[in-house]
């Protein structure tokens, strides 16, 4: 039997060797282990902060929706003319004290019909104004005429008002007009 210089027979290295081996392997094991479970920490703190984002998400939508509702029923109930646009500046909403200024009813203002009810010799420049404000998500006001069914050519002011989210961008326009002079 050969022997090692210390001492000890090559079956004994061997063995010392597949352990040492074996033991690399296991070391090898564990740090991929560990850096699985660091990996799988990350991820956890990330989706935990993923949750709460989406929570917060869910509660701020809930909080726009009351907010927005509060604000049509306030247009709603007002006895000033109120109106409400999409972001294209489309009409969304006009109440009675509007519907009653224009003589017109909402089915007839929603989307671009309230730009019929603008005097004919000034609707091009009512509507390239209020497509700039729009566009630039800008205030909007201008003086101009409407014409009413019954009582003919009615001097009005308008102004308009850009809703923004939270981000900054502009979800709707909520408006006034109201007769100048009277």
């Amino acid at each position: 039997m050969d022997q090692s210089p210390w001492l000890v027979g090559d079956h004994v290295l061997a063995w010392i060797a597949k352990v040492t081996g074996a033991l690399a392997g296991l070391a090898g094991a564990f740090a991929l282990l560990w850096k699985t479970w660091r990996k799988a920490k990350e991820v956890i703190v990330i989706a935990g902060r993923f949750v709460q984002a989406v929570e917060a998400l869910e509660v701020l939508a809930v909080e726009q929706q009351k907010t927005a509702t509060a604000v049509h029923l306030v247009c709603a109930l007002s006895d000033q003319p109120f109106w409400r646009a999409d972001k294209d500046g489309f009409c969304t909403f006009a109440n009675a004290a509007y519907q009653k200024l224009v003589g017109r009813a909402m089915d007839e203002l929603a989307g671009a019909g309230w730009s019929q009810v603008v005097h004919p010799q000034e609707r091009n420049e009512v509507m390239d104004s209020w497509r700039e404000a729009c566009h630039a998500g800008r205030d909007f006001y201008i003086e101009f005429r409407i014409v009413h069914p019954r009582e003919g050519a009615i001097n009005v002011r308008a102004k308009g008002f850009p809703v923004r989210d939270g981000r900054g961008q502009v979800v709707e326009y909520i408006g006034s007009t109201s007769r100048v002079g009277t």
